[in-house]
């Protein structure tokens, strides 16, 4: 038996000693006022899933109001309730919870996730309220009632870049109602949080508006890191008449954070200073300032038809100086590296990213004479522009034991990258869902994009036609037994990185089945679902950006997420993920030429991940909360030249709640692991905090 399930099995074990002290989240009563009362423009979008749930009801997602008994594809849900529960802060604290996705660092500048072998900077499309947000940086929880996780090409629902799924957060709406609830927290490395939820409605119960803030500002377990974000959303519904409704939403976020290059890898063994050591730059620095705004607009025809009008802007703005390792020093006749003599570049970004469109469809829900039928048609326009400008200075090198930097002459200078490019894409659309009989029901759809790709700066364009397909079917067996399976098709546009002639667009080809199930005797749901995914036409920039080669990847899985009720006080969500994702074809840069990555293991693709949460209402005051994630061992980089060792930590949360007022404590890595998770390709690895804590203060007026 390996490692790898030794850890698993030992982890499975030690929860089944320790879940009698886990604890259960409450079910809010029907109007709570997350669920809007008088105002319900798009319900798909406003109604707010609270809990932890097991094959959730995703329609705001789908686009079709499909029960999730009839949803034939993998789907997932982080709830507003859950994400408090826990104390995650950002999305990659709440996607822990989701089979089957590897969480990590974003050189401490943003959100990084990888699902089913696919990272989330080249095949994880990330939505807000189902526009999609520029790459790359964080997002905080503290203005979202659910994300909804749809695994899979899932490009017929979405568009481009969605290859190995989509991550969508549902953003809170406004309700008729007044209300404010202020939270007030602090932690370890001197850390401070305030969010605001404040809306009010008018008398007639036709207008409403809501607000929501974030302050976070705080150090790092890591040396001369530090954070600071500012956040504010304010959001206004209306309805217009018993048929129409017109909602808005303004958000800007301010974010400031300082790089963390991580800890340098010397080939296949770990720098053995300090883990908070910092071996960057003291003023490496990146500002993030973004800007969303959205207008829906909806419309009831009659009974059956439903008009609906999206449309969406949003600016994104990155200025960033940090530290990138190139190594330590070689000596040697056999190339030896010194573990002191560390050479660092600095690359200086200024970015622009603008993403606007507009979307519109018509619902029509039918009787036929083959069943009940639901159909979806729309079109969309989408205009990404990317004005960005990546230069590097001169090398310099630091010597890790005394601290001093002096000039580095032996590596060569890097080239600037810089680029002007704009992507226009019209698409159109349909999704069908067909309720055959009681048992079978079909659900087809597809999405046709005219994609025209310039690049000015660099004299570079394309054109391509690109079709994203999809079929699949649900099959009732019993009441408490479904088989589902699925098959799509997606596509992702050039990437702004590489220079020269653009090639194929990048393609992923999905095939699924699955089940679930509700235990008749426990009411247990649980889902298993087992994937093939593969992507062609990786875009492979060499040193001078030049797209020399193109890369292919396999990814094969299970997926299994089940929980429910212990006992009436006592709730349990476990979500285990087994993937083999291989590199079938990969080619890349090196300092020894290009190199050949055929046959590796795609990085930060562990084959075991298993999550586990569980939570007990001790009265009608106090809960407690218990989890814990074990992983097995991940590659860093393509070259498959340092592994990170599996490991298990533990979470709690002890919550006591009041109807006007809540107090919580939460507990990380109670064990005190020490976990490292992805740096900057293969030269470095970026420690996560050890033991920490995070006190909240909540009121409700």
């Amino acid at each position: 038996m390996t490692k790898d399930h030794r850890a698993c099995l030992f982890t499975l074990f030690l929860f089944s000693l320790v879940l009698p002290c886990a604890t259960w989240a409450q079910t809010p009563d029907a109007d709570d006022k997350d669920i809007i009362s008088a105002i319900t423009l798009d319900e798909r979008i406003v109604r707010a899933t609270r809990g932890s749930q097991v094959n959730p009801n995703v329609s705001a997602t789908l686009g079709l109001t499909i029960p999730a008994a009839e949803t034939p594809i993998t789907t997932a849900s982080i709830s507003e309730e859950l994400n408090i529960n826990q104390g995650n802060a950002t999305l990659r604290d709440g996607l822990r919870n989701v089979s089957g996705v590897n969480v990590g660092s974003g050189n401490g500048v943003h959100d990084f996730f990888v699902l089913r072998g696919v990272d989330s900077l080249n095949g994880g499309l990330i939505l807000t309220d189902g526009v999609p947000e520029p790459e790359a940086g964080f997002y905080p929880m503290h203005n979202i009632s659910e994300v909804q996780v749809i695994k899979g090409p899932a490009n017929n629902l979405h568009g481009a870049n969605a290859l190995a799924g989509s991550v969508n957060m549902l953003r809170k709406q406004p309700i008729a109602d007044t209300f404010s609830e202020f939270r007030f927290g602090i932690g370890s490395h001197d850390t401070y949080k305030v969010t605001v939820d404040a809306g009010t409605g008018n008398a007639e119960k036709t207008a409403a508006a809501r607000v929501n803030g974030l302050f976070l500002d705080s150090d790092s377990h890591r040396d001369q890191v530090e954070q600071r974000f500012v956040a504010i959303n304010p959001s206004f519904a209306w309805t217009i008449d018993e048929n129409s409704e017109l909602i808005i939403h303004f958000d800007y976020q301010d974010t400031e954070v300082t790089p963390d290059a991580g800890v340098p890898l010397l080939g296949p063994t770990r720098f053995t200073g300090s883990r908070s050591a910092n071996y960057g730059h003291s003023d490496d620095f990146s500002n993030q300032e973004i800007i969303r705004l959205m207008a829906g607009y909806e419309h009831r025809v009659s009974d059956n038809v439903t008009l609906r009008n999206k449309a969406y802007y949003t600016d994104f703005d990155w200025s960033s100086k940090g530290t990138v390792y190139a190594g330590f020093l070689l000596f040697g006749a056999g190339f030896e590296a010194s573990p002191d003599v560390l050479s660092r570049f600095r690359p200086t970004l200024e970015d622009e990213q603008e993403v606007f469109g507009d979307e519109l469809e018509l619902a029509i829900a039918s009787d036929t004479r083959f069943g009940e039928n639901e159909i979806v048609i729309g079109g969309e326009f989408t205009q990404y522009n990317d004005t960005f400008l990546l230069s590097a200075p001169s090398a310099d090198d630091l010597s890790v034991s005394t601290g001093l930097t002096f000039p580095n002459a032996s590596l060569p200078s890097v080239p600037d990258n810089a680029g002007d490019a704009e992507t226009e894409i019209w698409g159109a659309y349909v999704a069908d869902h067909l309720k055959v009989n009681e048992d079978l029901t079909l659900t087809a759809g597809g999405r046709v994009e005219f994609m025209d790709f310039e690049d000015s700066s660099r004299g570079t364009s394309k054109s391509e036609t690109l079709v994203s397909p999809f079929g699949g079917l649900t099959f009732e067996l019993t009441d408490d037994l479904a088989l589902y399976a699925n098959g799509s098709i997606g596509f992702a546009p050039p990437s702004t990185l590489v220079r020269g002639p653009r090639g194929e667009a990048e393609e992923g080809r999905a095939v699924e089945g699955g089940v679930r199930f509700t235990c008749p005797i426990t009411g247990w749901k649980g889902n298993v679902a087992v994937y093939q995914l593969e992507r062609d036409n990786i875009a492979v920039p060499t040193s001078s950006g030049l797209n020399a080669e193109s890369g292919s990847q396999t990814s094969q899985g299970i997926d299994v997420d089940f929980g429910g009720n212990l006992t009436d006080d006592l709730v349990v969500r476990i979500a285990y993920g087994f993937l083999d994702s291989e590199l079938d074809s990969f080619s890349e840069f090196s300092a020894f030429g290009i190199a050949d990555r055929g046959g590796n293991d795609a990085p930060f693709a562990p084959e075991h991940i298993l999550q586990v949460w569980s939570e007990y209402e001790l009265d009608e005051h106090w809960m407690i909360g218990l989890g814990g994630r074990a992983v097995s061992e991940q590659f860093v980089a393509p070259d498959n030249a340092y592994e990170i060792d599996t490991y298990v930590s533990m979470d709690a949360a002890l919550i006591y709640r009041q109807p006007t007022w809540d107090i919580s404590i939460h507990l990380k890595n109670i064990t005190n692991e020490e976990i490292d998770s992805r740096g900057i390709g293969n030269t470095s690895v970026t420690p996560e905090d050890e033991f920490n804590v995070m006190a909240y203060l909540g009121i409700r007026l």
